[in-house]
C-alpha cells in the first residue's frame, strides 16, 4: 500500500527530487525566475544558543542544542570532527555542522543579536549607524565600544581602537594631510597637539597644569614641555629631555623668554627637585659647572681620569689664554686664594703685566745704573767672583749669574 503524504510521519519516508541529491547540508529548494525548482545556499540559518570559543568544550550537550564556533584557535575534541566557524546543532550523540557561506546570517540569542559570515569571520551586523546613505558621518555622535573598534582588510586588523582609549596599529600607517596642518585639540577648544609639515608642536601651553610629552620608546627617550602652573614649580616654563632614568630628566631648558637657560642633570632619586643633582648650567650670559669635583679635558681619551687633586685639568693640548684687549688696566688670568674675601695672588694684564701676591701688575724690568737704597756694610768685600747661596741648597751663584737668569727670564731686559 503506497504512503500517502498525509500519513508522513518519519523523515526517511521522505524522497529528495533527483536534483537535490548533491546539495550540500543546509540547501534548500528554490523555485528560480523560470519557476524551476533548484538548490541554493541556506544564508539564514536558525538561531544559536550562542557563538563560543571552539577550542572549550561544548557548554551544553541537549539534543537539538546550536552553536556556532566563531573563535578559537583549534575545535576541543567534544565537538567532534566539526571546524573552526561551523554552525553545529547537537542530536543527542554528535555534533553535526554547517559550513556557512560568504553573507550567511545566525542570530545569537545570548548578544540578542544578527551576526554575519564574511568569509574570514563572525561579526555582528544592525543597530545605530553613524553613518547616512550617503556616507557621511552624523555630527554629535557618541560610540559607545564595548572590547574594540577594529578596522580590517579583511584578513588582519589595520586599526584597533580598545575601550580603554588605546589605539593600536597593525601595521605601518601613513597619515598624508597635504598642505594642512594636523590638530589635536583638548576639552576646552584649545590647541594641544600641531604636527605641520616635519615638526611637531606643543601649541598653548599657557595654562598647562600637567606635562606634555614626545617620547620615544619605552624609558629611551622623553621630550617634555611644562607651563607655568606646573605641580613641580622647579619645572615651570620648562622644557626636559630625560632619558635612560625614566623619569628624571637630564637635560632642562627654562623657556621663559626673558631668562633662557639650559641646565644638565645627572639624575639621582630626588630628580629634577634636588639641586645637588645639577650639573652644568648654560644661560644667555654665562656657563656655570655646579657639584662635581672635577673637570678633565683629553683630546682622545673616552675616559681621563685626574692626574692629582686638581679640579681642573687640560691634557695632552695646546692651552691658549687670550685677552680681550692689549691694555695695562686690564686683566686676561687672575688666581685668587679660597679666604672668606678672596685675595688677588696672580694677575696677568693683557699687555703682559705681572702681578705678584696682590701687589701692582709691572711689565719687564729695564732699570740700570739704580744706586738709591745702598747701605755700606763691613766684613769681607766682594769681587765679580764671589758667590751666594742665599742660605738654602748647595748651589751657589754669582751675581752675574742672578742678573743673566732674570733676563733669561725677560724679567730683565737683555
Amino acid at each position: 500500500m503506497p504512503i500517502l503524504h498525509k500519513n508522513i510521519n518519519s523523515s526517511a519516508d521522505i524522497h529528495n527530487p533527483k536534483w537535490f541529491e548533491g546539495a550540500d547540508n543546509g540547501n534548500l529548494a528554490w523555485k528560480n525566475e523560470k519557476g524551476e525548482l533548484e538548490n541554493t545556499d541556506e544564508l539564514v540559518l536558525p538561531a544559536a544558543l550562542d557563538f563560543v570559543d571552539a577550542s572549550v568544550a561544548p557548554p551544553t550537550t541537549n539534543t537539538g542544542d546550536i552553536y556556532v564556533l566563531s573563535s578559537g584557535g583549534s575545535v576541543e575534541a567534544g565537538w567532534g570532527a566539526v571546524a573552526l566557524k561551523d554552525w553545529v546543532r547537537y542530536d543527542g550523540t554528535d555534533w553535526n555542522e554547517i559550513t556557512p557561506q560568504k553573507s550567511t546570517l545566525c542570530y545569537n540569542e545570548t548578544d540578542d543579536a544578527l551576526y554575519s559570515y564574511n568569509g574570514i569571520s563572525w561579526d555582528v551586523i544592525g543597530g545605530d549607524s553613524i553613518y547616512t546613505a550617503s556616507g557621511t558621518a552624523f555630527t554629535d555622535v557618541e560610540i559607545e565600544i564595548d572590547g574594540s573598534l577594529s578596522f580590517t582588510d579583511g584578513v588582519s586588523n589595520l586599526w584597533d581602537w580598545r575601550n580603554n582609549g588605546d589605539l593600536y596599529l597593525g601595521q605601518e600607517t601613513e597619515i598624508n594631510i597635504g598642505a594642512d596642518d594636523l590638530i589635536v585639540k583638548g576639552t576646552d577648544g584649545e590647541t594641544t597637539w600641531r604636527f605641520s609639515g616635519r615638526y611637531f608642536q606643543l601649541k598653548d601651553l599657557t595654562n598647562t597644569t600637567v606635562s606634555y610629552s614626545l617620547s620615544l620608546g619605552s624609558n629611551t627617550l622623553n621630550l617634555s614641555m611644562y607651563g607655568p602652573n606646573a605641580a613641580d614649580s622647579s619645572l615651570r616654563n620648562k622644557s626636559a629631555l630625560s632619558g635612560a632614568y625614566g623619569n628624571q630628566p637630564i637635560i632642562i631648558a627654562d623657556i621663559a623668554p626673558s631668562t633662557p637657560e639650559v641646565w644638565i642633570n645627572t639624575g639621582g632619586s630626588s630628580g629634577w627637585g634636588n639641586t645637588s643633582n645639577r650639573r652644568v648650567k648654560v644661560s644667555s650670559t654665562d656657563v656655570k659647572i655646579h657639584n662635581v669635583t672635577g673637570l678633565i679635558y683629553h683630546p682622545t681619551d673616552d675616559e681621563p681620569t685626574k692626574i692629582g687633586t686638581e679640579n681642573v685639568s687640560l691634557q695632552e693640548g695646546h692651552t691658549l689664554i687670550q685677552g680681550a684687549d692689549t691694555l695695562s688696566t686690564s686683566t686676561a688670568l687672575s688666581i685668587y686664594d679660597n679666604d672668606t674675601t678672596p685675595s688677588l695672588l696672580f694677575d696677568v694684564r693683557n699687555n703682559g703685566d705681572i702681578g705678584l701676591f696682590g701687589g701692582t701688575a709691572a711689565g719687564q724690568q729695564s732699570t740700570t745704573g739704580t744706586v738709591a737704597g745702598f747701605t755700606a756694610g763691613v766684613g769681607t768685600g766682594v769681587n765679580a767672583d764671589s758667590t751666594f747661596t742665599g742660605g738654602t741648597g748647595v748651589t751657589a751663584y754669582t751675581i752675574s749669574d742672578v742678573v743673566l737668569a732674570l733676563k733669561n727670564l725677560n724679567i730683565l731686559q737683555a
